[in-house]
């Protein structure tokens, strides 16, 4: 997907807005990458001769897992699935994060299978909606265990 600055290919605009979605696997790695953000485009723009300000309009927490919950989210999905893959580390963020950085609730995301077509976040994506009624039984399961 194509990102331009401006109205055209050809014109230099007297403004431009710069949007970056920012990720890290921890808040405070987070922050760092912010910062360093900041001062690549308040550089580059001075460089250029041109000036520019960075707004942090939102922010989210980092992905940071419980790994007691992790232990008892894979032991559920085996119970369900009879398998189940190692966890894997993703630099996604969201608001559900918020849970953990603001509250202290232990968190835990379950990652499932469902034949996905075109990309999250995106208009035209699918998914075979029988892969939530696994999905129904695993969270069942772990929440049973946790009970």
């Amino acid at each position: 997907r194509l990102c331009s600055l401006g109205n055209a290919a050809n014109c230099i605009p007297d403004h431009a807005r710069l949007c970056l979605d920012l990720r890290a696997r921890t808040d405070s790695v987070l922050s760092q990458l912010a910062e360093r953000a900041k001062a690549a485009v308040i550089g580059a723009a001075r460089d250029a001769g041109a000036s520019a300000g960075c707004i942090r309009e939102e922010s989210t927490a980092a992905a940071v897992y419980d790994k007691g919950l992790v232990e008892q989210a894979r032991a559920s999905i085996e119970e369900v699935l009879g398998q189940a893959l190692p966890p894997i580390c993703t630099p996604g963020s969201e608001d559900f994060h918020f849970y953990r950085s603001l509250a202290g609730i232990p968190t835990v995301y379950i990652g499932l299978g469902a034949g996905m077509r075109g990309g999250l976040h995106r208009p035209d994506m699918t998914f075979d909606t029988l892969a939530l009624e696994d999905g129904t039984a695993i969270l069942s399961t772990l929440v049973r265990r946790l009970l």
